[in-house]
């Protein structure tokens, strides 16, 4: 039986109260599984990204550009926690291989397209028009003031995969080959300048992808319903310029959503961890019980025995502290001997409390009450009892 509602509510703390510390390890391994389902959700998702990015790429520069395969599908339901960090692990190298792979062919791509303006022939200068997508420029002068080797060895250290990147360096290319006099000079620093700038820039992207996967990885195995705007957040970040700050905010939302979600997993943990203790004592506890405390904090339990009929153990999990607590509660009844019944059914549920201690796997409870049965009046609350019709008064009897 679980009752979670109905009934007076009395202010009384009840005879059993703890306080409790959960081994983290414990939480660790349950979480892990779910963490690594996660993780590989996450990187079939980047490996997608990639599969699309390359395609993108060969479109534009052709062979130059290796193609990415599709991931074979890998079943977890029926696979071992040690099958499933296997798959996770190698598909994590796979996606980090191909992502540098990716990132190496493209940026070589990027230079040699960028390189091709410091070339006499009009044709490059045409082929890398087509590229962009922009008009074709007059081929340099034959005999310009900035070498042509000066130029080439500028731009064979642009980094970034940007086309808008390597339109403007290649129009500074441009302009440094076409500089004279005076201007010669500070048309090849500008070209400097630039390379720099989209260096950095490819940088800053770079590390700000890395973040937020970090980010993301540290939501694996949490409550999705929980860390779903966090998720969100992130999600909408990738498509972002993300400075310094930007990436502190998104920190500090998933810093956040995962103390929370940290703290509804230990008190479903705890849940459970009861619920199992009050089964194995043959407490009838239904299919509801973890769901009703956390949701409630608090369930009512008893035993199918006729020796608990009109008594409930009322079973506590505060949302508001790490607290947990016991007392035994009953419905309205008038027996002759009610006071003396009363303190036997709680010695009867004191004399389980040390096995229900035994029983909470990775949870160490610290007494914070412990009331002696009798001590405090047991709670009253809407309970079905037998004979529980309340007696005749005396008026009653004789209107009768």
């Amino acid at each position: 039986m679980i009752r979670t509602s109905g009934g007076r509510r009395s202010t009384l703390s009840g005879p059993k109260s703890y306080g409790y510390r959960v081994d983290t390890a414990a939480l660790e391994r349950a979480r892990e599984h779910r963490a690594l389902l996660d993780s590989m959700a996450r990187l079939h998702a980047r490996h997608r990204e990639l599969y699309d990015e390359a395609m993108r790429a060969r479109e534009a520069y052709g062979d130059k550009v290796s193609p990415i395969t599709a991931v074979a599908s890998f079943e977890t339901a029926r696979a071992s926690l040690d099958q499933i960090r296997a798959a996770e692990r190698e598909l994590s190298q796979r996606v980090a291989r191909e992502q540098t792979q990716l990132q190496q062919q493209t940026t070589l791509v990027t230079r040699s397209l960028a390189a091709s303006v410091t070339l006499p022939s009009a044709q490059a200068v045409e082929d890398i028009a087509t590229v962009l997508g922009s008009h074709p420029q007059a081929a340099a002068p034959e005999a310009p003031e900035v070498a042509r080797s000066d130029v080439a060895r500028v731009l064979a250290r642009l980094d970034s995969r940007s086309l808008e990147d390597l339109e403007n360096v290649r129009r500074a290319a441009a302009t440094a080959l076409s500089a004279h006099g005076s201007r010669a000079a500070l048309a090849l620093e500008s070209l400097r300048v630039a390379v720099i700038a989209a260096n950095e820039r490819e940088a800053a992207h770079s590390r700000a992808r890395e973040r937020l996967e970090q980010l993301e990885a540290e939501l694996d195995g949490l409550d999705p319903s929980i860390c779903l705007a966090a998720r969100a957040a992130l999600s909408s970040a990738h498509n972002r310029d993300l400075d310094a700050q930007a990436l502190k905010d998104l920190a500090g939302v998933v810093e956040r959503a995962t103390a929370v979600a940290h703290e509804a997993e230990e008190r479903r943990y705890v849940a459970g961890q009861l619920e199992r203790a009050f089964a194995d004592l043959g407490y009838d506890v239904s299919r509801g019980f973890a769901t009703a405390i956390v949701d409630s904090g608090y369930v009512d339990v008893a035993k199918d025995e006729d020796a608990w009929a009109g008594y409930a153990v009322r079973v506590r999990l505060p949302s508001d502290g790490e607290r947990v607590g016991f007392n035994v509660v009953r419905g309205e009844a008038w027996r002759p001997d009610q006071a003396a019944h009363d303190v036997e059914m709680e010695s009867a549920f004191c004399e389980e409390v040390p096995q229900i201690q035994l029983s909470l796997a990775g949870i160490e409870l610290e007494a914070r009450r412990l009331a002696a049965p009798g001590e405090v009046p047991l709670q009253v609350i809407d309970l079905p009892t037998p004979n529980s019709r309340r007696p005749a008064s005396r008026e009653q009897e004789r209107q009768l």
